[in-house]
């Protein structure tokens, strides 16, 4: 501790006042990523919308399929691909196995956690770049000045 005090009391103006400004700055950057990073819960509430739009487009897919089923066994005949290939035209979407959507929606969970942990990683990387560039160019830039102001003293 006494040796971190004694090379505080070593720094010249510019060096002191560099520390000031850095810090301080690396406190706003700090509020401000850990204010705008996107929480998982927010991740969660994408994948949940993503999964109620999918929910939709599966029972309008499902009830034109049961039109098409209903028409069709009322002229006593029975579901072609042609009648299958029409629904799927006017919905203007594929049909999905049930097992397969259940999996969709197991990976929804699974993948708001992950892509909230690269959220986080991300804005941690990018609110340390913005600390450091700054406060590393302050300091050459107090450098730079000290070093003007030593010669012109000569």
């Amino acid at each position: 501790m006494t040796h971190l005090r004694q090379r505080l009391n070593a720094l010249n103006v510019w060096q002191r006042s560099w520390c000031v400004l850095a810090l301080t700055w690396l406190a706003a950057c700090a509020a401000i990523t850990i204010y705008s990073v996107p929480t998982e819960e927010a991740f969660r509430a994408d994948a949940l919308a993503y999964a109620a739009d999918l929910r939709s487009d599966i029972a309008k897919i499902d009830a034109a399929n049961e039109r098409c089923d209903d028409k069709l066994s009322s002229e006593g005949l029975t579901p072609t691909a042609e009648c299958l290939q029409r629904v799927e035209r006017q919905m203007g979407s594929t049909f999905v196995d049930q097992s397969a959507i259940a999996q969709i929606m197991t990976n929804l969970e699974t993948d708001a956690h992950e892509q909230a942990i690269q959220a986080r990683l991300s804005a941690a990387e990018k609110g340390i770049a913005v600390w450091i560039v700054p406060s590393i160019g302050l300091y050459l830039l107090g450098m730079g000045v000290s070093w003007i102001r030593r010669a012109a003293g000569q």
